[in-house]
């Protein structure tokens, strides 16, 4: 069964929307306050984090300087009808668009700032000389801008990294660490 971890072959640069669509995907388990403002910004910094690492954009749509900050027009079209509210549908066929590389990216991302709450990421984008702060209300913040700021403001991100001990699973390990299973879940026994 296809999952939207799948890639499909020979898709180009993903649009604004799918990520969106993915990071909504990703996060609506775990957050239950994936508004439209704060996705945007979480697109923001996927945007300013893949320009530093990579030195190209993620998605080809600009990023406009709005009163609340960074947004992208396009996706803010399309989930305006959510208002102010979590957004909680998302479009799995859209993910398939991405390569795993970039999904795996928009998964670290989810993860070092998906823990914000809009207001915080709305904050943490107004600090001084940002490139919001920095660019005309209303107008694109440059890429050029971004890729700056991030270079010498920002942090490399980790990559999303789930820990666990042995307590998290059933079983125990033998003397060369090998974890066992109880008995009754050997396929063999069924």
């Amino acid at each position: 069964m296809a999952t939207v971890f799948d890639f499909v072959e020979g898709n180009e640069m993903p649009k604004a929307v799918d990520i969106a669509d993915f990071m909504v995907y990703l996060m609506t388990d775990s957050y239950d306050d994936i508004t439209n403002m704060k996705l945007n910004k979480l697109l923001y910094y996927a945007q300013g984090h893949y320009l530093k690492k990579y030195g190209k954009p993620l998605f080809e749509e600009k990023i406009l300087a709005w009163k609340h900050g960074p947004v992208v027009r396009e996706v803010y079209e399309e989930y305006k009808r959510v208002e102010d509210k979590p957004i909680n549908r998302y479009d799995t066929n859209r993910a398939k668009v991405m390569d795993s590389d970039i999904k795996a990216f928009i998964l670290d991302i989810a993860g070092e700032y998906g823990k914000y709450t809009a207001s915080a990421l709305r904050n943490m984008t107004h600090k001084p000389k940002s490139p919001w702060a920095v660019t005309e209300n209303n107008a694109e913040i440059k890429r050029e801008i971004i890729k700056e700021y991030f270079d010498k403001n920002e942090k490399e991100i980790e990559p999303f990294m789930i820990e666990y001990t042995d307590a998290d699973f059933i079983g125990y390990r033998d003397s060369d660490g090998v974890l066992v299973l109880p008995e009754e879940w050997n396929d063999e026994a069924i």
